[in-house]
């Protein structure tokens, strides 16, 4: 690669590094800080590996490659707007695309190509997160590709690639225009299902003559056969995709140059590498905050649940001491008043919480009132609720003195209104008196 091949992305190094971000699906696993490197020089040698960010090299400008999957592809005309106006009405092109939020999508737009734009559109604070991270590690990002993308694509051929990393199937996709690629499930059977439905929905004209595989010699024999749905003629290379695609011009590939995503409100920079440095010991307390409070309220936790089983001990301890020939104790509690409510019955005392109880005591207390002066009664949870009729009012004096009355009798008696103006009621409950 020479400094002439540089010309249609703006910052594309002749020496740098390829990041691989880690796929969105990773987010909240331990591959989620894992990043895959490639660095190469203007004679296109080359180291790969993967790690973290901060270990990797900075003194190489870098180029960050999004996974498959986490890139959405297509095309549409892109109305003539001006800068500002134009972001926001990029993501209504894609309302019917997408089943969620089109808003939240970042979408850049590529070179007119046959009356449409290509676009390639990525989750906007996902994209802003790994910019800052690799702001953070000290990596300055000149491109932001669709890896899909970066990957060779001959006349007349499609390509399918399976990219392995540290042995294990990473992201595999078929690239099958130049803004056009599918990212395919990492097991073959599902991706053969995948492969023929494309095939089926692809015009007969535009249907591959053959098939570059892209794959570890190891596992070819599985993945053959995938890309034979598309074409017979496959041609296998077994070496990474991207040193091919740098060798041939990378960006600088003309019509098969990718859509670059370091666009709009990320084209100059998304956050400076001292604005995070400034930010990096507030962000660490406040971290070490909220570390401190989740322990804080993990040992409380535990804490309450150790008393609450201790509590639920002693009530069992006391059930059986009072009740020794119960098996089985599931609620001490519920069951503690059933055999004291079974003993009262048994020697011909009646609870005061029973029905038949509180409804006597309720006519005692409300034997003033005028005849037909009940309009509903309802007994639930050892609850006797009663709504008077309308029109039915007792002054607070009054009122007063039924709750006293109601409490020398071991209950309690509470009065709520309901309704307003002419059809106002009086709600009243009547409960046993706790202890008593």
């Amino acid at each position: 690669m020479t400094s002439a091949r540089v010309r249609s992305l703006p910052g594309w190094p002749v020496a740098g590094l390829l990041l691989r971000a880690p796929s969105r699906r990773a987010d909240g696993t331990a591959d989620a800080d894992q990043f895959g490197f490639l660095a190469f020089r203007k004679d296109v040698s080359m180291a790969r590996g993967r790690g973290e960010l901060d270990g990797m090299p900075t003194d190489l400008p870098a180029v960050l490659l999004l996974a498959p999957d986490d890139v959405l592809l297509t095309s549409a005309l892109v109305p003539p707007l001006p800068p500002g106006r134009l972001r926001d009405a990029l993501p209504n092109l894609l309302e019917d695309t997408v089943l969620g939020d089109a808003s939240a999508l970042h979408v850049a737009v590529g070179p007119l190509r046959n009356d449409t734009n290509a676009l390639a559109a990525v989750n906007r604070a996902w994209l802003r997160r790994l910019l800052e991270r690799a702001a953070a590690a000290g990596q300055r990002i000149t491109a932001v590709l669709p890896e899909s993308l970066c990957v060779p694509l001959a006349e007349g051929a499609w390509s399918l690639v399976c990219s392995v990393e540290e042995g294990v199937v990473r992201n595999v996709w078929l690239r099958y225009g130049p803004n056009e690629a599918q990212a395919l499930p990492v097991d073959p059977v599902a991706a053969r299902v995948v492969v023929e439905l494309l095939v089926a929905q692809t015009a007969a004209e535009r249907r591959p003559a053959a098939i570059d595989l892209y794959v570890p010699k190891a596992i070819e024999a599985r993945w053959r056969p995938v890309a034979e749905l598309a074409s017979p003629e496959i041609r296998v290379h077994h070496g990474t995709p991207l040193r091919s695609w740098i060798a041939q011009g990378g960006p600088d590939a003309g019509p098969l140059a990718p859509v670059s995503l370091l666009q709009h409100e990320f084209a100059e920079t998304v956050v400076g590498r001292a604005a995070v440095v400034r930010w990096s010991r507030v962000l660490m307390l406040v971290a070490a905050l909220l570390v401190i409070q989740v322990a804080g309220l993990q040992w409380q936790w535990a804490t309450l649940r150790g008393e609450a089983s201790s509590l639920r001990a002693d009530e069992e301890n006391l059930f059986r001491s009072a009740f020794p020939e119960t098996k089985v104790v599931l609620d001490p509690m519920l069951q503690m008043n059933r055999e004291l409510a079974a003993l009262r019955a048994g020697a011909g005392r009646t609870d005061q919480g029973d029905f038949s109880a509180m409804v006597p005591e309720l006519a005692r207390l409300f034997s003033g009132l005028p005849a037909n002066s009940l309009r509903q009664m309802n007994y639930e949870a050892r609850i006797l609720k009663v709504r008077l009729a309308p029109g039915t009012l007792l002054a607070p004096a009054q009122r007063d003195a039924l709750t006293k009355r109601a409490a020398g009798d071991g209950y309690e008696l509470r009065f709520e209104s309901e309704g307003s103006g002419t059809t106002a009621g009086l709600g009243v409950s009547l409960r046993q008196k706790v202890g008593a």
